[in-house]
C-alpha cells in the first residue's frame, strides 16, 4: 500500500515530463544537475520513448539508445550521421580553444622582440585554415593591436561590422557545440574582447565594435554586462547622423548604421538614410544583407531597372541557407514577392508554404535546428517528433 502511494506521488510530480512543452523546455535549456535528479526520480513513470529522448539529451549517446530513436529507416540513418558529425565538430572546438588560449597568453607577454614577430607570423599562418571570416578577423585585430598596427585594426573591424548577425544562425562559427564547450569558448572570446577594450585607442571604432557585439542575444548576460562596463555603446540620433555624414561616400558602415537605426526603432531616420542609397552604383556594390534593408524604401521604378533585377537574380542564385532566409525576408514586400516570382517560378507559392517546406527540411539536416523549430512554431506546426532533432 505504501509503495502504491509513493508511485502515485511520483506520477503526480512527474506528469508533465511527457508533455510537448516540457520536452521543448528541457531541450532548449536547463540546469543539468537538477534535471538529472528529476529524471532519476521520474524514470519509473515516463514512457519509454520519452525516457530515450531525455537520456540522449543528457549525452548518454550509447549505440543501443541511438538505435531506438522513433524514426523510419532513412530518417534514423540521417539522425545517426548528424550525431557522428557533432562529435567531429567538438574536436574542432577543442583545438580552437587551445589555439586561442595560446594566443591570449602571447598577447599578454611583453613586446617586442624578433621572436615575438616570428610567433605572430606563426599564429597568422594557422588562421588561414579557419573557415570563419569572423574568427580570422578577430585574431588579426588582436595581433595588430599588440604591434600597434591601427590601420589593420580598423580595416578588420570594418570587415566584421559588415557581417549580418543573422548570418551566424545559418553559418555558426562552430556547429553542434555542447553547453560546456560553449562556456569555454565564450570565456576565451571574452578575454579577447577585453584585450580589445583595453588596447583600442580609437573611441568611435571601439564604440562601434562593442555596439556590434551587443547586437548578439546569445552571450551570457551577466558576464557580457561586466565586459561592457565603462564602454560607451549609447547612440543618440546626432551620433548616428555624424557617423553617417562622415562616411557618406563609403560603404564601410552601411550595414551597421542600418541595423542600429532598426534596433533603436528610428524608422523615419532609417527611411531617409536608406533613400540615399537607391543609386545603381551603390546597389551593385551592396552585400545581400545590406540589400535586405532596402525593402522599406525601394519603389517600383527601381524594381523595374535591369541592375536591380540582376541583383535579385544574383541573390536567388546563391545557395547558402542564409540567402534563402534573406529571400523570404525580402518577399515580405508584396511588390518584391511578385518580382521574385517572375524571375523564378519556384517562389510563386505562398510565403508560408515556401518557409514551411524550407525549414521542415532543414530541421533534419542543418546547423540551425533551433531557428528552424522557432520558424515552424510561428507557422503553427508543433509535433513532438520535431524535438528529436534538437538533441543531436
Amino acid at each position: 500500500m505504501e509503495k502504491n502511494s509513493k508511485v502515485a506521488r511520483v506520477v503526480e510530480d512527474c506528469s508533465e515530463m511527457d508533455t510537448f512543452s516540457s520536452q521543448i523546455f528541457f531541450s532548449l535549456g536547463f540546469d543539468e544537475e537538477k534535471f538529472r535528479k528529476l529524471l532519476k526520480r521520474c524514470e519509473i513513470v515516463i514512457p519509454s520513448e520519452q525516457k530515450i529522448f531525455y537520456r540522449l539529451l543528457l549525452g548518454k549517446n550509447t549505440q543501443s539508445l541511438l538505435n531506438k530513436v522513433p524514426f523510419k529507416k532513412e530518417e534514423k540513418k540521417k539522425f545517426l550521421v548528424n550525431y557522428s558529425k557533432k562529435k567531429q565538430e567538438l574536436v574542432k572546438v577543442e583545438k580552437f580553444i587551445s589555439f586561442f588560449e595560446e594566443l591570449l597568453t602571447f598577447l599578454e607577454s611583453r613586446k617586442k622582440s624578433k621572436l615575438d614577430l616570428d610567433k605572430a607570423v606563426n599564429f597568422l599562418s594557422k588562421v588561414d585554415s579557419f573557415e570563419s571570416v569572423y574568427l580570422k578577423s578577430l585574431v588579426e585585430i588582436l595581433l595588430a593591436l599588440k604591434f600597434d598596427n591601427y590601420y589593420r585594426v580598423e580595416k578588420k573591424i570594418k570587415l566584421i561590422l559588415k557581417i549580418d548577425p543573422a548570418y551566424f544562425i545559418f553559418n555558426p562559427i562552430f556547429s553542434g557545440i555542447t553547453k560546456s564547450e560553449k562556456m569555454k569558448l565564450e570565456k576565451s572570446l571574452f578575454k579577447a574582447f577585453n584585450y580589445i577594450k583595453m588596447n583600442l585607442k580609437d573611441k568611435t571604432l571601439k564604440k562601434m565594435f562593442f555596439t556590434y557585439l551587443n547586437f548578439y542575444y546569445y552571450f551570457q548576460a551577466e558576464e557580457f554586462k561586466a565586459l561592457l562596463k565603462n564602454i560607451d555603446i549609447n547612440w543618440n540620433l546626432l551620433d548616428i547622423r555624424e557617423l553617417s555624414k562622415d562616411n557618406r561616400k563609403s560603404f564601410d558602415y552601411l550595414f551597421f548604421i542600418s541595423y542600429l537605426l532598426l534596433k533603436k526603432k528610428l524608422y523615419s531616420e532609417s527611411f531617409l538614410f536608406l533613400k540615399d542609397h537607391l543609386e545603381e552604383k551603390k546597389i551593385k556594390k551592396m552585400s545581400y544583407g545590406e540589400l535586405s534593408f532596402l525593402v522599406a524604401v525601394v519603389d517600383k521604378e527601381i524594381m523595374e531597372t535591369t541592375f536591380f533585377k540582376n541583383k535579385i537574380k544574383d541573390l536567388l542564385n546563391e545557395n547558402n541557407d542564409y540567402h534563402r532566409y534573406l529571400t523570404f525576408k525580402i518577399m515580405e514586400n508584396k511588390s518584391l514577392k511578385q518580382l521574385i516570382s517572375n524571375i523564378d517560378n519556384n517562389y510563386k507559392r505562398a510565403n508560408f508554404q515556401l518557409e514551411y517546406s524550407f525549414y521542415s527540411k532543414k530541421l533534419t539536416s542543418s546547423h540551425f535546428k533551433h531557428f528552424c523549430l522557432y520558424k515552424l512554431f510561428k507557422l503553427g506546426h508543433k509535433k513532438k517528433s520535431m524535438l528529436w532533432w534538437l538533441i543531436q
